[in-house]
C-alpha cells in the first residue's frame, strides 16, 4: 500500500498577459495535476505582485526581463512520485511560466501553520501571563566602555 506524499507548487506567471489569461494557465496545471492523480489540499488565489529582484529569462532569442509576476501556489498529495516530475516538466514548459518551485512537504505541514497561527492569535487571558515588555539596553559613557574594557584586559 502506497501513502500519499503532500507536495507544495509554488509558480509566478508573466505579468505581460491579462489576469483571466493567468488564471487559465492555473487551470491547466490543475488539470495536470488531476491527469496525474494528484489530489489538492489548498490553493492561494494568484496576484499581481513587484519582484524583489528582476528574474532573466531567455525568450525567442532574447533575454527577457520581469520585475512583476502573477504569483500562486498549491498544495497537493499524490501516492506516484514518478508523476512529480511529469508535473514539474508539464510546468516548465508552459511558456506562460516564469519561475516555478515544487518541493515535497513534511507531513505535519499544514497542521503545523495553522497550530502558529492560532497560538499567535491568542492573546493572554491576564496581565500575569503576557510577557514582560523588553527593556531597552541603557547606553553606557564613553568611561564606563573603557573601564569594562581594561577589567576583561586584565582578566586576560
Amino acid at each position: 500500500m502506497t501513502t500519499d506524499t503532500l507536495y507544495e507548487l509554488s509558480y509566478h506567471i508573466t505579468d505581460r498577459i491579462p489576469e483571466d489569461a493567468a488564471g487559465a494557465v492555473v487551470d491547466a496545471i490543475r488539470k495536470a495535476l488531476h491527469k496525474a492523480g494528484g489530489t489538492p489540499v489548498s490553493e492561494g488565489t494568484i496576484e499581481r505582485m513587484t519582484l524583489a529582484y528582476p528574474i532573466i529569462r531567455m525568450e525567442a532569442s532574447k533575454n527577457v526581463t520581469y520585475r512583476e509576476s502573477y504569483f500562486g501556489w498549491m498544495r497537493f498529495r499524490l501516492a506516484d512520485a514518478a508523476e512529480v516530475a511529469a508535473i514539474a516538466k508539464h510546468v516548465k514548459s508552459t511558456k506562460d511560466v516564469v519561475r516555478h518551485l515544487l518541493v515535497e512537504l513534511p507531513e505535519d505541514a499544514v497542521t503545523q501553520k495553522l497550530r502558529r497561527a492560532q497560538s499567535e492569535d491568542k492573546a493572554p487571558e491576564n496581565a500575569e501571563d503576557a510577557p514582560a515588555p523588553e527593556k531597552a539596553p541603557s547606553k553606557a559613557s564613553q568611561a564606563d566602555i573603557d573601564k569594562e574594557i581594561d577589567s576583561l584586559v586584565d582578566s586576560v
